[in-house]
């Protein structure tokens, strides 16, 4: 079997879906799979989120999809085109799935389908040496491009009420104003092995965002052993188990309509005393480092998903 990728982006602070990509392809390859460019022949392309569709019907295409645009005023005319004519689609989670059936065209019928999360390598992390932190115990969270609804502010109310002096916070990525709290540091954007190394030496990640549809910075801390605190909407907590975190109920259900983004449900003050308890009681424990792995976001795991779905499409 002969697979068509997208261009891989040479950077050292790739993130998203060209980091998957990174992590996809030689696992695929160790299946059998046969990866290469979009110019190449191939019995499958694969495509990010939509394609050209003057190309339906000369390929077999897949998508993959992370969601869709929820946010008043947008359109998702060109992903609903993708959509209606895709060979077999990869939803990144159950709330992507349901977000694509409220806002899209019907998908083709008999179109290959699956619920594929995003994967990430335990050996990766699993070779990067934890780093010395200034505080005893220390809270991850991350804000890429600084968006509203990744709710930092509200992560930052909810750390300012644990009452111990031996616990940090450490935000990585854009944040709209820095609160100068002194137990607060904020590392700008990361490498992925910069990112590895706090993975490998926090002692949980708090993760409040409201409707991601399945975060890479909760797969990749799932993959170095972090312990995760999630809110209950958007496909985050799709993520989580008895044994890999803790999924509080701040958010009422999703209305599966468009939606301001920027002004996302606010976390109730109650809410946000539950969760600082919850944090300080069990920060100790978390911090004796046991495994909080989830198998289904292992990237060879993955992998195995991916070829399975490419096997129906062309079969």
């Amino acid at each position: 079997m002969r697979v068509s990728f997208p261009p891989l982006v040479q950077s050292q602070k790739r993130t998203g879906k060209h980091n998957f990509l990174y992590r996809l392809i030689p696992e695929l390859e160790k299946l059998g799979v046969t990866c290469v460019g979009m110019d190449d022949d191939s019995d499958i392309k694969f495509h990010f989120v939509s394609y050209d569709p003057a190309a339906y019907g000369k390929f077999k295409n897949v998508i993959r999809l992370d969601g869709v645009n929820v946010e008043q005023g947008s359109n998702n005319n060109r992903i609903s085109a993708s959509y209606k004519l895709a060979d077999g689609i990869a939803y990144q989670s159950q709330f992507s799935k349901r977000c694509c059936e409220a806002f899209l065209s019907p998908a083709k019928p008999g179109a290959a389908t699956d619920i594929i999360n995003n994967g990430a390598s335990t050996a990766f992390y699993s070779a990067i040496a934890p780093i010395n932190l200034y505080y005893r115990y220390n809270i991850f969270c991350s804000s890429r491009r600084g968006l509203s609804h990744k709710r930092i502010p509200e992560t930052i109310s909810i750390f300012e009420r644990i009452q111990r002096d031996d616990v940090g916070l450490i935000i990585a990525g854009s944040v709209p104003s820095k609160n100068p709290h002194p137990r607060i540091t904020y590392t700008g954007r990361l490498t992925e092995s910069e990112l590895g190394s706090y993975y490998r030496s926090c002692d949980l990640m708090l993760f409040m965002s409201w409707i991601d549809n399945c975060p890479n910075t909760i797969v990749e801390a799932l993959c170095a052993g972090m312990f995760s605190i999630v809110s209950n909407e958007g496909g985050t907590n799709e993520l989580i188990n008895d044994s890999t975190g803790k999924v509080f109920e701040v958010d009422p259900p999703f209305p599966y309509k468009p939606v301001d983004t920027n002004n996302p449900p606010k976390i109730s003050e109650a809410d946000k005393d539950s969760i600082a308890r919850y944090i300080e009681n069990q920060i100790v424990y978390l911090g004796e480092r046991p495994t909080f792995d989830n198998e289904k976001v292992r990237i060879e795991n993955v992998a195995k998903r991916y070829k399975d779905l490419f096997d129906r499409v062309i079969a």
